[in-house]
């Protein structure tokens, strides 16, 4: 009975468009396999090797607000070198320092009280730092002795904050790869122009290659997260299912950009050059590597929507801080704006011939 099932679901025209289009493909193509699931890995090892002490990068600490006078402490944190610094309610601050997300809160008052992981180096820093420039705000040299609170904390490391962006460059470029390669390779071969008279509706060799790229996003994350935990202990926060969703959503997203991309270009040649042009600008901008806020101000609302920030962004958020859907809408409207936008007007003018 279950032989008979399966037989008559390969019969169905959309299986056997995602076996023949995308699965077989990719079992054909080995050397990208190995660049899909193996070169992010090899990458992690040796920044987790090379940035073993901790990644240089601005310390995040959190004033208090509405005790005291949080105002003059917030400037005076924001001109300390070194600092990067954020207005949060004492629930949400001591939560982010328990998470690692924050090294430092600090309650304004007579005196100021820190709420760090006194055992964490970093936080020690942050520390002095937030010292420093505590005493220039009550513009005092000596300002009253800081109250010490610590608490226990989950120590973040580099390799913690890399996890999510190794995650979202591999979504993006075995996206890019899988399905303008697939589409580019079909239009040569004139196997599109096959699809195109026969009776089954267009829109399903279309269809049938998302959901190839779907089944692979689900193994990349599985397979990327069991590594991380296997190699380097990095467990995470929020719910491992809401995470492989919201990296499906990434990769139909990118998988939308792509189809635009490989639209209307007849050559293999031309649709690599344009992923790869694509593909380098997003990961400098998107903190794959480092955090985005070391960019000017200015320019953060611009971030925040591209794609590949979204993704990363969103992944970290559950990775490291444990959020749910509430506290990432943000970035699922992003994906879900350039993946329905890229696949509508890609749809619109594809080359069918």
């Amino acid at each position: 009975m279950s032989k008979g099932f399966l037989a008559r679901l390969r019969e169905r025209p959309l299986v056997l468009l995602v076996e023949l289009v995308f699965w077989k493909q990719i079992l054909r193509e080995w050397e990208s396999v190995v660049w899909t699931f193996f070169v992010p890995l090899i990458l992690a090892l040796v920044l987790a090797f090379a940035f073993h002490k901790g990644p240089t990068t601005l310390l995040p600490v959190g004033v208090v607000t509405g005790e005291g006078d949080s105002g003059a402490l917030l400037r005076a944190l924001a001109e300390q070198p070194g600092l990067t610094v954020e207005s949060v309610s004492r629930g949400a601050g001591e939560e982010a320092v328990r998470t690692g997300r924050l090294l430092v809160l600090v309650a304004p008052g007579e005196p100021p009280v820190l709420t760090l992981d006194t055992r964490q180096q970093m936080s020690t820093v942050a520390q002095a730092l937030v010292v420093d420039a505590a005493e220039r705000a009550v513009a005092a040299p000596t300002g009253p002795t800081p109250v010490i609170r610590s608490i226990d904390s989950q120590s973040r490391r580099y390799i913690d904050f890399l996890f999510a962006g190794l995650i979202g460059l591999s979504l993006l470029a075995s996206s890019m790869q899988w399905v303008c390669s697939s589409i580019t390779t079909a239009r040569t071969s004139k196997f599109i122009r096959q699809i195109a008279v026969t009776p089954a509706p267009r829109g399903q060799y279309l269809l049938s290659i998302l959901i190839g790229r779907v089944s692979l996003a689900v193994i990349e994350v599985v397979f990327f997260s069991a590594s991380a935990r296997l190699l380097f202990s990095v467990h995470v926060q929020g719910s491992f299912l809401f995470l492989i969703l919201f990296a499906v959503l990434g990769a139909l997203s990118f998988s939308g950009i792509a189809l635009l991309v490989a639209a209307r270009i007849t050559n293999q040649s031309v649709a690599s050059a344009v992923s790869s042009l694509i593909q380098f600008p997003l990961i400098i901008l998107s903190g794959v590597f480092f955090q985005g806020s070391s960019y000017p101000d200015w320019v953060q609302p611009i971030l925040r929507l591209i794609p590949l920030t979204a993704v990363v962004n969103g992944l970290r958020a559950i990775s490291l801080d444990g959020a749910g859907p509430s506290q990432v809408v943000h970035e699922m409207v992003v994906l879900g704006a350039w993946g329905l936008v890229s696949f509508a007007v890609g749809l619109k003018i594809f080359r069918w011939r």
